[in-house]
């Protein structure tokens, strides 16, 4: 949010703008707003399959394909649906889990 600041007191020529996170740590201890990190189901994975899945259909899939071929796809927009790792939640209400819906 700092930076959207920054960016947005840069367009309107503010040039002695400097933004902090006063405001926003006051209004998050206030209202008793904490930031913590969600998980997933625990071991909800079927292992075995998995296991099954690489020695089987993994080498055939990728059997086709050269080495270069391969890259590492983490900096790409493949993700851009995943739902992020924290989430603000009030310290009134104790969040135990969260299941989200997946997109088809």
């Amino acid at each position: 949010m700092s930076q959207k600041a920054e960016d947005l007191a840069a367009k309107m020529s503010q040039k002695e703008f400097v933004a902090t996170d006063g405001l926003f740590h006051c209004w998050r201890k206030q209202k008793n707003v904490i930031l913590k990190q969600t998980h997933g189901k625990q071991k909800s994975a079927d292992v075995t399959a998995v296991d099954q899945w690489i020695e089987k259909e993994w080498l055939e899939l990728i059997a086709s394909y050269a080495p270069k071929d391969a890259y590492n796809a983490d900096e790409s927009g493949l993700y851009y649906r995943t739902m992020p790792s924290h989430f603000f939640f009030s310290r009134v209400k104790v969040q135990k889990a969260i299941k989200f819906q997946r997109s088809a």
